[in-house]
């Protein structure tokens, strides 16, 4: 079955759409896990003045953590 050029060009546009769609539900999910995990493994400012303020350790910061915070910072 021989299908037309108006035919085609409308089923190419339906899928240029529904990858348009698919790319930016795509990215909407990533800026979604960055921040999530950014959410998860950074710490916030004001607990590491806390911390710094008091001269010792936060122990609900797990060490990675507060390490990896350290190097960020520097």
């Amino acid at each position: 079955m021989a299908t037309s050029a108006a035919e085609r060009h409308r089923r190419l546009a339906e899928i240029i759409t529904a990858q348009d769609e698919l790319a930016a539900a795509f990215m909407r999910l990533d800026w979604m896990v960055r921040d999530l995990m950014r959410a998860e493994f950074c710490e916030p400012p004001d607990l590491a003045r806390r911390s710094a303020a008091a001269g010792a350790e936060d122990a609900s910061v797990p060490a990675a953590i507060t390490t990896l915070s350290r190097e960020v910072e520097a």
